[in-house]
C-alpha cells in the first residue's frame, strides 16, 4: 500500500444534513481540526470477464482514479480483474486497514447487477452458475458498506457499476442453495438498502457520514465511453475530485454530476446519496496547472455549480432547445449563467433571449472557420476563447476575444510599415473584432457586438467590400436586437439609418444576406410600430418583407423563406389595426397558410407553432370584422394546434400567449352564440395567463391579461346583467391602467381609457347613476387625447361611438336634451370615419346607438322627426346586424327599432306601427329567451304588454289588451322573484291603468 499524507477533515459548529439524488447542499464552516485525518481507499477495476462480456476500459480508469487519490493523499491499493476469492481477500483486506483511518474509499468500475433489493459487484470469474449462490460467488455492497461504516468514521463508495444486465434477461438470482429466485433488473444498480438516512445517522456516535455515489441513476445505464477513453464518470471524478481548493466534497460530488450530465448530453446523470455532518475536503494537491487552463477550470466549476441550482423546468427548456437545435448544452448554459436572472422564476422570461442567442450560436458554429493566424499572441488568446466558448465560460470567452481585440489594436498600429501585408492583416484584424462580437452575442451583449462589428467594417471597408458588406449587415442585426431586446427605440432608429446608407437596393452577390436583413429589420420596425401605432413604419415593415420574398428562394432557403411569409403576415395584421382595410387581414391570412407547409418541416416546430398562434390571431381579427363565425372556429382550431408544441411546461411563455388569444377567440365565439359556457371558458384561460404573466415581471402583458378578462365579464353580463361582473371588469380595467401609463404605452393606455368607459357606462345606465356615467365619459375623452382622427381613425371613430352611447343615457336619465345632441353630434361624426364597406359591424353599431339618441330626444322633444330618423337608423343597423352573424345585436336592434316605432304609433295615431312593433319586439324574443338571458325577456315582455295595450285601445280588441296585460304580469313575476324590486311601483301602475282600459272597454262593449 503506497502511503502519503492524510485527508484533511474540516469540523463545523452547526450539524450538516443532507440527502440528495442528484447535488449536494452545504453550510458554513465555522471551525477546524488542525492537522491531516488519515484515509485509505480501495481502487478495483474489472476489465477482463472470462465468461461475461468485457469491459475495455474499468482497468484503465481505476489506475487513474488511484492514482489522483494517492496525490490526495489516501494510502491506496488497487485491485484490477480479480477473481472472486483474490477479490474477496482484498476486501476483507481493505476493511480490516480500514480500522483506524478516519475516511475509507472505494471506487469500482466493472459490471454490477440489482436484484431483490440487492447490490452485487461481479468479480471476472462470474457466470452464470454464480448466481445460484450470490452471497458467496459474488460481492454484495450492502455487506461492504456495513463492515465499512462499523470501521471508519466516513465512508465513500464510488461505484462506475450502472451498465446493463450483462445475463441472460431470464436469469434468476438465488442469495444461497434454499433462497427463491430474484429477477436481475434490466440496467444499472438500485438504491443501496444499507444506505444511511438522515434521520438514523445519530444513531452512529462516532460516524460523520457517508456517502454513495453511482455513475448513472438507480436503474439507468452508465456509458462505458469510448475504447481507450475514460468512462465519462471517471473522467468527471479525474477532473473534479481534487478541487480541493476552495470547493468541499459535497460540491466536488455536485461538479462530477454535472460534468456527466453534461458530456453525455443528458444521457446519464450520476446519483448521490449523502449524510454527512462535517465538510470534507482532501488535504493533497493535484497537478498544477497554467494560470489560463486554471481559469477555464475555475468557470466551469462555476458553471456546473450553477447547472446544478437550475431548475427542472428551466434545464427541461434549455435541454429542448440544445435537442431541437443540435447544439451543445455546455455554452447554451453559459448563455443563461450570463443572462444574470433569478432561474427560479421559469424559463418564461428568457426565452426570447436563449433562443436568439441559441441561433446566433447555431451561425457561429456554423461559419467558424480554422484560421490561419500570423501572431502567435492572436494564435493563443483565439484557441483560449474557442476552448472557454466550447466549455460554456461565456464570460471569460468574451475577456479572451477582448484581450485579442486589444493585441489586434497593437497591431493596428503597424499596418502602414508593412503594406504588401496590409490586405491579409486587415482581414485578421477584422476577424478578430468580428468573432469578440459573435462571442458578445452568447453573452446578450448585443451593444458591444454592434460596435465591434462596426470596427470590422470599417478595416475591410475600401479593401474587401463583400465581407464588409457582410460584417454591416451583422452590425445591423446586432442594433435591432438590441433595441427589441432592451426596448430601446433609438438603437432600432440607428439600425434603419446605418442599413438605408448602404444604398437603396441590394447587389446582386449580396441578394441573399441583403434579404435577410431585410426580413429583421421589418421585424423591428413592426415592433415599433406597434408600439407606437405608426402605420407609416408598419407599411414599411410590409414593403421591405415583401422585397425580401423576391429575392429568397423557397426552394434553396425554403425555411427562411417560410420565416419571412410568417412576419410578413404579422407585419400586414399590425398594419390592419390601424388601417382598418379588410384586404390587409386577408393578405395576413394567406400568408401563414403559404408558410405553414415549410415551416412543418422546420425539425425545432417553434417557428410553426407561432405562425398557427399568428394564424389565429389574424382569423379572430377577421371574424371579429366581419361578424362571421367560420374564420373564429377555425382561429381556435390554430390556437389549439399551436398548443400541442407549445406546453405549459417546456414553453411557458408560449404558452402563456397562445392560452390569451384562445381565451380572447373564445370570448368573441361567446358573445356570437351567446353561450355562457364559452364566456366562462375565457375567463378560466385569462386566469391561467395572469398566473403564468404576474405584474412583477410582466407589467404590460399581465395589464393586457387584465383588459382581456374584464372584456370576458363584460360579455357575460351582457347575458346575465350582474352588478358584480361588471365591478370585476371595471377592477380589472383599473388594475390594468396602474402599470399602463400613457407615457410607456399611449396606444395600449387609450385602449383601456376606452374599455374602462364602456364599463363604467354599462353599470351607470343600469344604476340610474349619474356620476358612473359622467366618469365613464370622462374615461372617453381621456382615450381620445390619444386616439386622434389623424392618427387611428377607426379607433377614434369606434370611441366616439361609445362617447356618443354615454352621453345618450347621461340626457335620458337627467331629462336633458344637451347631452342627448351632443351624443347625436359625436356619433354622426363617428359614422363618417365608420364606413360600411370596411367595418360593417362597427358601423351597424353606430347606427343603433344614433337611433337610441334621436329616439331618447323625440321622446323628450315630442319630435316627430327625430323618431322618424330613429326608426331608419335602426332599420339600417338591421341590415348588418343579421340574425345569422350577429344574433343578440340583432336582437338588441329589434327590440329598439319596436320601442321607436311604439313611439310613432302612441304619439301619432294608427295601429299599423303599433301592430309592427309588436312584431319587432317578438322577434328579439326569438333570442332573449326566458332561459338564456331572462331579466332581458322581461323587459321586452314588458314593452310588448304597452304596445298591446295601445293597439288593443286604439281598435278596441280586448283580448289584445289581454295579452298585453299578461305579458306585463309575466315579466313582474319574474323581476320579483329575481329579488329586482325596484320597479314594483312602475309594473303595479301599469297594471292598474291595463285594469281601467279593459274595464273601459267592457262597458263600451255593453
Amino acid at each position: 500500500m503506497r502511503k502519503f499524507a492524510g485527508v484533511v477533515l474540516r469540523t463545523a459548529a452547526a450539524v450538516l444534513w443532507a440527502l440528495l439524488s442528484t447535488s449536494f447542499s452545504t453550510g458554513i464552516a465555522v471551525a477546524q481540526e488542525n492537522g491531516p485525518l488519515k484515509g485509505v481507499a480501495l481502487v478495483i477495476g474489472q476489465s477482463a470477464y472470462e465468461k461475461l462480456p468485457a469491459l475495455p476500459n474499468p482497468e484503465r480508469d481505476a489506475r487513474e482514479i488511484e492514482d489522483l487519490l494517492a496525490r490526495l493523499g489516501f494510502e491506496t491499493e488497487l485491485a484490477t480483474n480479480e477473481n472472486g476469492r483474490k477479490l474477496a481477500r482484498s476486501i476483507e483486506a481493505f476493511i480490516e486497514d480500514a480500522g483506524g483511518a478516519d475516511v475509507a474509499l472505494v471506487y469500482y468500475s466493472g459490471h454490477g447487477i440489482e436484484a431483490g433489493g440487492t447490490n452485487y459487484l461481479l468479480p471476472i470469474d462470474a457466470d452464470e452458475a454464480s448466481l445460484a449462490a450470490a452471497d458467496s460467488r459474488l460481492i454484495s455492497l450492502q455487506a461492504v458498506l456495513e463492515q465499512l461504516r462499523n470501521k471508519a468514521r466516513i465512508t465513500i463508495l464510488l461505484l462506475d457499476a450502472c451498465r446493463s444486465n450483462p445475463y441472460p434477461r431470464e436469469a434468476l438470482v438465488r442469495r444461497d442453495g434454499h433462497s427463491a429466485g430474484m429477477p436481475i433488473a434490466a440496467a444499472g444498480l438500485g438504491a443501496p438498502r444499507g444506505a444511511v438516512i438522515v434521520e438514523s445517522a445519530q444513531s452512529l456516535p462516532d460516524n460523520i457520514g457517508e456517502v454513495i455515489g453511482f455513475a448513472a441513476e438507480p436503474g439507468q445505464v452508465a456509458l462505458d465511453g469510448t475504447e481507450g477513453a475514460s468512462s465519462p464518470y471517471a473522467a468527471a471524478l479525474l477532473k473534479h475530485l481534487g478541487a480541493n481548493q476552495g470547493y468541499d466534497f459535497a460540491q466536488m460530488m455536485t461538479l462530477v454530476t454535472e460534468e456527466v450530465y453534461l458530456t453525455t448530453g443528458t444521457r446519464q446523470r450520476p446519483w448521490v446519496n449523502a449524510s454527512l455532518r462535517r465538510f470534507l475536503s482532501f488535504g493533497g494537491k493535484p497537478l498544477e496547472l497554467t494560470s489560463d487552463d486554471a481559469l477555464l477550470v475555475g468557470e466551469r466549476r462555476k458553471l456546473l455549480l450553477s447547472i446544478a441550482a437550475t431548475p427542472q423546468d428551466m434545464r427541461a427548456s434549455v435541454e429542448g432547445l440544445a435537442r431541437d437545435m443540435s447544439l451543445p448544452l455546455d455554452p447554451l448554459y453559459g448563455m443563461l449563467r450570463e443572462l444574470q436572472v433569478d432561474t427560479t422564476k421559469g424559463p418564461g422570461e428568457i426565452d426570447a433571449q436563449l433562443r436568439s442567442g441559441a441561433e446566433a450560436l447555431k451561425k457561429l458554429l456554423a461559419e467558424k472557420v480554422v484560421s490561419l493566424r500570423k501572431d502567435p499572441e492572436l494564435n493563443r488568446l483565439a484557441g483560449l476563447a474557442d476552448r472557454a466558448q466550447a466549455e460554456g465560460a461565456i464570460a471569460l470567452a468574451k475577456d479572451y476575444r477582448a484581450k485579442a481585440s486589444a493585441r489586434a489594436d497593437e497591431l493596428d498600429t503597424t499596418l502602414d510599415r508593412r503594406e504588401a501585408e496590409v490586405m491579409a492583416d486587415r482581414t485578421e484584424i477584422a476577424s478578430t473584432y468580428a468573432e469578440e462580437a459573435a462571442t458578445a452575442i452568447l453573452a446578450f451583449d448585443y451593444l458591444l457586438a454592434s460596435q465591434k462589428y462596426e470596427k470590422a467594417f470599417e478595416q475591410l471597408t475600401g479593401r474587401d467590400d463583400r465581407h464588409a458588406f457582410l460584417y454591416r449587415i451583422e452590425q445591423i442585426a446586432a442594433l435591432s436586437q438590441y433595441g427589441e431586446f432592451a426596448g430601446d427605440n433609438q438603437a432600432l432608429e440607428r439600425a434603419i439609418s446605418v442599413y438605408e446608407a448602404l444604398g437603396a437596393g441590394p447587389k446582386v452577390e449580396y441578394s441573399a444576406p441583403w434579404a435577410l436583413l431585410q426580413v429583421d429589420l421589418s421585424v423591428s420596425l413592426t415592433a415599433l410600430g406597434d408600439r407606437r401605432g405608426d402605420a407609416a413604419m408598419l407599411a414599411k415593415a410590409v414593403k421591405g418583407l415583401e422585397t425580401a420574398l423576391a429575392i429568397l428562394s423557397r426552394r434553396n432557403l425554403a425555411n427562411e423563406w417560410a420565416v419571412a411569409q410568417v412576419n410578413l403576415g404579422n407585419a400586414l395584421q399590425s398594419l390592419s389595426k390601424l388601417d382598418g382595410d379588410r384586404n390587409l387581414l386577408v393578405r395576413s391570412v394567406a400568408a401563414y397558410e403559404t408558410a405553414l407547409p415549410e415551416l412543418q418541416k422546420d425539425s425545432s416546430r417553434r417557428h410553426w407553432s407561432a405562425a398557427q398562434n399568428n394564424l389565429g390571431n389574424a382569423l379572430k381579427r377577421l371574424a371579429d370584422r366581419d361578424g362571421d363565425t367560420a374564420p373564429l372556429i377555425r382561429a381556435i382550431s390554430a390556437y389549439e394546434t399551436a398548443l400541442s408544441v407549445r406546453k405549459r411546461e417546456s414553453m411557458p411563455f408560449d404558452w402563456a400567449e397562445t392560452q390569451y388569444n384562445l381565451g380572447i377567440a373564445m370570448t368573441l365565439l361567446g358573445e356570437r352564440k351567446s353561450d355562457i359556457s364559452h364566456l366562462r371558458q375565457a375567463e378560466t384561460a385569462f386566469e391561467a395567463v395572469l398566473a403564468e404573466w404576474p405584474r412583477d415581471r410582466y407589467p404590460l402583458l399581465w395589464a393586457s391579461a387584465q383588459n382581456s378578462l374584464a372584456a370576458a365579464l363584460l360579455s357575460r353580463d351582457r347575458l346575465e346583467a350582474s352588478d358584480d361582473t361588471v365591478l370585476k371588469a371595471i377592477s380589472a380595467y383599473e388594475a390594468a391602467l396602474t402599470v399602463t401609463t400613457r407615457g410607456t404605452a399611449p396606444s395600449q393606455w387609450a385602449m383601456l381609457q376606452n374599455n374602462l368607459g364602456q364599463a363604467l357606462a354599462t353599470l351607470g345606465y343600469r344604476k340610474h347613476d349619474a356620476n358612473l356615467l359622467l366618469r365613464a365619459i370622462a374615461a372617453y375623452n381621456a382615450a381620445l387625447t390619444e386616439r386622434t382622427r389623424e392618427r387611428s381613425p377607426l379607433q377614434w371613430a369606434n370611441t366616439q361611438t361609445d362617447l356618443g352611447s354615454a352621453l345618450r343615457a347621461l340626457g335620458e336619465l337627467q331629462g336633458d336634451a344637451v347631452p342627448l345632441r351632443l351624443a347625436i353630434i359625436s356619433t354622426r361624426a363617428a359614422l363618417n370615419e365608420l364606413e360600411r364597406r370596411r367595418v360593417p359591424l362597427d358601423w351597424a353599431e353606430a347606427q343603433n346607438d344614433l337611433g337610441l339618441a334621436l329616439w331618447t330626444l323625440g321622446q323628450q322633444q315630442d319630435s316627430m322627426i327625430a323618431s322618424m330618423l330613429a326608426v331608419v337608423a335602426f332599420e339600417a343597423a338591421l341590415s348588418e346586424w343579421t340574425y345569422e352573424h350577429a344574433p343578440d345585436e340583432w336582437a338588441m336592434a329589434q327590440n329598439n327599432l319596436g320601442m321607436a316605432l311604439q313611439t310613432l304609433g302612441a304619439r301619432f295615431g294608427g295601429t299599423v306601427l303599433l301592430a309592427e312593433s309588436v312584431e319587432a319586439y317578438e322577434a328579439s324574443l326569438t333570442v332573449r329567451t326566458r332561459d338564456r338571458a331572462p331579466l332581458k325577456w322581461a323587459a321586452t315582455q314588458a314593452d310588448i304588454g304597452m304596445a298591446k295595450l295601445l293597439l288593443g285601445y286604439r281598435s278596441r280588441n280586448k283580448s289584445v289588451v289581454e295579452s298585453g296585460r299578461k305579458a306585463v304580469q309575466t315579466a313582474w313575476e319574474l323581476h320579483r322573484a329575481a329579488g329586482e324590486k325596484q320597479y314594483d311601483d312602475i309594473f303595479a301602475d301599469r297594471i292598474k291603468t291595463f285594469d281601467t282600459v279593459l274595464a273601459a272597454l267592457r262597458k263600451s262593449a255593453d
